[in-house]
């Protein structure tokens, strides 16, 4: 018998069926205890609406809830199942255990209070259900207060993360200005270095052009050639000297 089967042996037995499923379904019952689930429901949902609830169906879901006092707790009726062993004919012919589960006709209620959180309330030999209303009533509006002291508590970590993510920020927006600070130090340096080189290189120029000149008087023989190089050549000494243009200079743009 394929998995389908199997599955359906699981949860019959003499007629006796229920839906095969773990989801949090708002009724898992067999015939039997069919008529006395809806009384239950029925008369738990007269007696919490009377107390400012609403009961209603969540489509999405497809689950029951109890809305009210800013609180929305999901709930569930559901019949225990005893599991038990027997005998079957396997499909070579050898005889091997089998286990089945059955109805038991004992109840079961079930609210959910929030992530995981549960208040169950369960048939007892002499108090069934049917005469919990009051106590089910109480666990209803634990299950708000849980949910209440939930959402607060959800609300706190949220700002706490939010402090947290605020105090990194400033964290990295410091890392990131320090950074910065540094790669200017080192643009600054780089530049001023880069200066001090072209105007040494400048007054190495300016030496040269002395030493030209002097050679030039010496022998006599200056033309106006000759000045007209000097001329240039000392106009290219001053564009190479950075401290003949000092708005442009690093220290000034440091200042």
């Amino acid at each position: 018998m394929d998995d389908a089967g199997w599955k359906w042996r699981t949860v019959a037995d003499r007629g006796q069926a229920l839906i095969d499923s773990h989801k949090p379904i708002p009724f898992r019952l067999s015939a039997d205890c069919y008529e006395r689930a809806v009384a239950i429901a029925n008369a738990l949902a007269h007696a919490a609406t009377s107390r400012g609830f609403k009961v209603h169906g969540d489509d999405e879901d497809r689950r029951l809830v109890f809305s009210g006092h800013n609180a929305a707790i999901p709930w569930r009726l559901n019949e225990k199942l005893e599991q038990r062993v027997r005998t079957r004919i396997a499909y070579n012919g050898k005889k091997e255990p089998e286990k089945y589960l059955v109805p038991t006709g004992i109840l079961k209620l079930t609210l959910e209070a929030s992530y995981g959180s549960t208040v169950t309330f369960i048939d007892e030999p002499n108090e069934p259900l049917e005469k919990q209303t009051l106590k089910i009533l109480a666990g209803l509006y634990k299950c708000v207060i849980r949910q209440h002291v939930r959402e607060r508590e959800e609300v706190d970590r949220r700002r706490r993360w939010d402090e947290e993510a605020r105090q990194h920020a400033r964290v990295e927006a410091k890392k990131q200005a320090e950074a910065e600070r540094m790669k200017q130090e080192r643009t600054q340096r780089a530049a001023l270095i880069a200066e001090s080189r072209r105007w040494n290189e400048a007054r190495i120029l300016r030496d040269y052009l002395a030493h030209r000149q002097e050679q030039f008087h010496k022998a006599a023989t200056e033309s106006a050639t000759f000045s007209a190089w000097i001329s240039w050549a000392k106009l290219v000494a001053d564009e190479l000297d950075p401290s003949s243009n000092t708005e442009a200079s690093s220290w000034s743009e440091a200042l």
